[in-house]
């Protein structure tokens, strides 16, 4: 297996072509503008597969104009120079990734048209190559380094019609594409882990959910390189590799299936079953057949391979093909695995198979119920791939699903899709490239570790999400690190749960660690105070009021650790001093819990406690 990363991040800059600020809008009603958008020839003079077959949809877009968004995103002006500050923060970069900084910045259009720019293309410069790091001893070869543009926000879809936003259209975006180098799932987490962790030293990315993506380039023997597109959860690379992993051996597996078989070249069969299908008592059918037909695909020797057949773990092509009816925009397909069912009976199925003059036994088809047009191209996108079933894997574009599994998008794009920029003229490199730079996460693990006496696995666990400025801003506050530690590993991730996104540590909790400081409250009530302050935004005096713990003093202690020494001292002489410390302790700890230190309140425990003996 062979893993390649490629991995986006925005820049807190002003966008990369004009002065608009770098920030998304969350209102409900804007302006729009409408697109339509058509596939050009590259500098080639060849046409982009994946833009070809994006062309075919058909689809109008229409794009929300927020306040931050001019004529430069609209596509009525000419893109603006270029942003000098996130040019120049790529070139940070790069030299972290010791790798080769060009001479001169040439803006290039790479051609897109899904809708997600509204001229049909996306401007990337590519600002270095050929660099490398080193992690856990094996070196991770760096090959491109480059500037673009961030596409616009996907709202919804309605019928043949997308809705962007152009917000995040423009946005200063760093691409760091990595050689085929990772072998494993864990490797490319650690390797984006570590990628991120240097691209957040300069101190001029962007923060939060969105802002940073991933995708992975994959292959296995026998197979082609498949990209999983946009990933936004690094924890969850190691499960869509594995995932991704599983599916392409289960096409292997049914490639030799169908060898097995026979016969690879069978022709494109369409045909009309609209006649037998006003006699099926199918609701989705008879729905669809109102204002449509009822067509079918013969796939010959394809019974079972649409499902699970022997020797396939999970079904792989049914999938795949239903996958190829949503890009169309059709709400889906039937295949013949998956029937009698959806309200066609083993009668109908009986019927279906005779009217196609099939083989029960061995044949497979697909049936697409609705308008003939968008039929004809579901079904011949279908026929296509059903052919290449008998060679295996192909190259191609998948969207990453919350399950870790993953849905085709399009095809591979290549090439063919790239040309000049006209608009703009090249930058020479002019830029500051002898300035001290950031230090490395390595360096800042071992300064975090030794300052603070952590653990090594602590502090790399406090550097990759990002916290090692806080911890330290937090800790001259608190000289307690162990209690900002149980924010960093209990809180955040139960107000993650809870959909809250803490980026700013130092700020979010400063409140609680100096109540904690004034003894407000004891150190046992630090993660409950904290967590319920920032997930109900309430003040420290409401959240201590709702979990019911009010300030005590030592005086009261005492005076509770008395009580129930004497309630308990029969119990006490006659199971003994080391016997009865634990649950006399446990009886104070239920009065006092989280108003008072559990360690002070042992220390009175044990005093009190040795008075009887």
């Amino acid at each position: 297996m062979k893993i390649g990363l490629e991995i986006h991040q925005q820049l807190n800059t002003k966008k990369l072509f004009c002065d608009d600020e770098s920030k998304l809008y969350d209102d409900d009603i804007f302006p729009t503008i409408v697109r339509r958008l058509h596939a050009v020839k590259g500098e080639l003079g060849l046409t982009d597969e994946a833009a070809m077959s994006q062309e075919k949809k058909s689809l109008q877009y229409r794009y929300e104009i927020t306040p931050n968004s001019c004529m430069v995103e609209w596509d009525e002006e000419p893109p603006h120079n270029v942003n000098g500050e996130a040019l120049q923060t790529a070139i940070t970069v790069a030299r972290l990734l010791n790798t080769h900084i060009v001479d001169t910045f040439f803006v290039m259009r790479k051609i897109v048209i899904d809708g997600s720019n509204t001229s049909g293309f996306q401007r990337t410069i590519m600002v270095a190559k050929d660099g490398y790091i080193v992690l856990n001893g094996n070196k991770y070869n760096i090959e491109t380094i480059c500037l673009e543009e961030d596409a616009c926000r996907k709202i919804r879809t309605e019928k043949n019609e997308l809705i962007y936003r152009l917000d995040r259209l423009g946005i200063p975006l760093i691409e760091i594409a990595t050689a085929p180098d990772i072998h494993t799932p864990e490797e490319a987490k650690e390797v984006a882990e570590y990628i991120g962790m240097v691209l957040r030293r300069t101190g001029m990315v962007k923060r939060g959910i969105g802002t940073i993506r991933e995708d992975l380039n994959i292959s296995i023997e026998g197979g082609n390189r498949v990209e999983i597109k946009g990933i936004q959860d690094l924890s969850m690379i190691p499960k869509y590799v594995n995932e991704e992993v599983e599916r392409e051996n289960n096409l292997l597996k049914v490639k030799e299936i169908l060898h097995e078989r026979g016969y690879a070249d069978f022709p494109f069969k369409m045909v009309d079953m609209t006649d037998l299908g006003k006699r099926i008592n199918s609701h989705v059918i008879k729905e669809n057949l109102e204002e449509g037909s009822l067509l079918s695909l013969i796939l010959p020797n394809f019974k079972g391979l649409m499902g699970k057949d022997i020797g396939i773990t999970r079904k792989v092509l049914g999938p795949e093909f239903a996958a190829i009816s949503r890009y169309h925009g059709a709400k889906g397909i039937f295949h013949s695995d998956e029937l009698p069912g959806y309200g066609i009976d083993a009668g109908n199925l009986n019927d279906i198979y005779a009217y196609l003059g099939i083989d029960r036994a061995k044949d497979g088809f697909v049936l697409f119920a609705g308008e003939v047009a968008i039929g004809k191209r579901i079904l011949k996108d279908i026929y296509e791939r059903a052919k290449y079933a008998y060679t295996g894997i192909p190259k191609e574009t998948r969207d990453p699903l919350p399950d870790g599994t993953s849905a085709y998008s399009r095809v591979l794009s290549g090439m063919h899709r790239m040309y000049p920029e006209t608009d703009i003229l090249p930058v020479t490199n002019n830029f500051d490239m002898q300035s001290k730079l950031p230090e490395m996460p390595d360096k800042v693990v071992n300064d975090l570790a030794e300052s603070f006496h952590l653990n090594k696995k602590v502090a790399w666990f406090i550097m990759k999400k990002a916290y090692d400025d806080d911890f330290k801003k937090l800790a001259t506050v608190c000289m307690d690190y162990s209690l900002i530690l149980k924010i960093i590993e209990e809180v955040i991730p139960l107000l993650e749960k809870n959909g809250i996104e803490v980026i700013d540590l130092y700020n979010s909790f400063l409140e609680v660690v100096t109540a904690y400081n004034k003894g407000l409250f004891a150190r046992e009530a630090m993660v409950d105070i904290a967590y319920t302050t920032k997930l109900e935004n309430i003040s420290i005096d409401e959240a201590m009021l709702k979990l019911g713990i009010k300030s005590i003093s030592r005086e009261d202690v005492y005076k509770i650790v008395d009580e129930i020494i004497n309630k308990k001292r029969d119990f006490i002489y006659r199971t003994g001093y080391e016997r009865s410390l634990k649950p006399i302790m446990g009886e104070v700890m239920k009065e006092i819990r989280g108003r008072y230190s559990g360690k002070e309140i042992m220390e009175i425990v044990r005093e009190k406690l040795s008075l009887c003996f």
